[in-house]
């Protein structure tokens, strides 16, 4: 693993490889799961709200290239900051999107690249679909049936 980010509480995440390619994120030695993340984005969208976390996910979501930027890792623990009581876990969540964003950006003969985590994140903190439910939704999925559910969404 390549570690691109240290954590105040001391945990590092990189890129590493995995199944199809260089792009698997590692938080600690151990690839994080949509529904683990997920989970923690259900729990902070009761404290924070959850457009307000989906507005600075979105914002998030604009910077991401196939390529990974250090300023936007910088911005990613800046936006954190507002999150009082939850900055690190913001700063991690926020910063596996993001890395996650630009492995699917990578990903071979990809037709939705980053879309698919914006799907995800935004059935949880706009629609109030569980974490469960939308980190497994579109498995079994045609490409084009989760296009045309992000259209419907306005991404």
């Amino acid at each position: 693993m390549k570690i691109v980010k240290k954590f105040k509480d001391g945990s590092e995440i990189g890129f590493g490889k995995g199944r199809f390619d260089d792009f698997c994120v590692y938080l600690d030695n151990k690839p994080p799961l949509d529904v683990h993340y997920f989970t923690r984005l259900y729990e902070l969208k009761e404290i924070y709200g959850g457009s307000n976390i989906y507005n600075d996910f979105v914002y998030i979501y604009e910077l991401v290239t196939k390529k990974l930027e250090s300023a936007v890792l910088e911005n990613i623990t800046h936006i954190s900051q507002k999150y009082k009581d939850d900055i690190t876990r913001v700063d991690k969540i926020f910063t596996i999107l993001y890395m996650a964003m630009i492995a699917e950006e990578n990903k071979a003969n990809t037709k939705l690249g980053k879309k698919i985590k914006r799907l995800g994140v935004h059935q949880i903190l706009i629609e109030n679909l569980t974490p469960n439910i939308s980190a497994n939704y579109s498995k079994g999925m045609k490409w084009r049936e989760i296009e045309k559910e992000c259209k419907e969404r306005g991404f």
